[in-house]
């Protein structure tokens, strides 16, 4: 009996461990298939000299990738990617994107004072890349709507502020 309740629990042990390949399987297949159906619109640059002026980085930036495709966004900076050698250009189409990515790598634009890389995200990075800014998107949304409580409590009193912000409707001054 007791080499049957072995077998048993072999038995109960081989089919929870094929249970557990087969869910991390089907998790792994559903985060290719998320990857997959995000727009691949995000430029990864790295190799961004260090000391450079942020704002002016960025503006460059704006500037460069803006001329080879409209660009949604440029993602610099310590508070998105907590490393200033590394940027993230959102371009408004994949083609634009593609095209960023190819001219800019063969004239191995500079920025910063030193030859970026450039590469197309693309499935799990592109995803963690998209939960990363869904986060703090999020997170300095409520920072935003605090500091802006406090400005129209400063501007128009507590209790206007608590009333809906509007301080006295119009916005001019009374």
């Amino acid at each position: 009996e007791a080499a049957e309740a072995a077998a048993a629990e072999a038995a109960r042990f081989a089919a929870k461990e094929e249970e557990a390949r087969r869910a991390a399987g089907e998790r792994r297949l559903e985060a290719e298939r998320a990857a997959a159906a995000l727009p691949q619109t995000v430029v990864a640059v790295t190799a961004i000299a260090r000391g450079g002026n942020i704002k002016a980085i960025r503006k460059e930036m704006n500037s460069v990738f803006g001329a080879v495709a409209p660009v949604e966004f440029v993602d610099y900076g310590f508070s998105n990617s907590g490393d200033p050698t590394v940027a993230y250009v959102r371009m408004e189409t994949e083609e634009g994107a593609a095209e960023a990515v190819r001219l800019l790598s063969e004239r191995e634009q500079p920025f910063g004072g030193a030859a970026a890389q450039f590469a197309l995200l693309r499935g799990e990075k592109l995803l963690r890349y998209t939960d990363r800014i869904r986060e703090l998107r999020a997170a300095s949304g409520k920072t935003r709507q605090r500091k802006r409580q406090q400005w129209w409590e400063r501007k128009w009193g507590a209790k206007a502020a608590e009333e809906g912000g509007g301080g006295g409707g119009g916005g001019g001054r009374g």
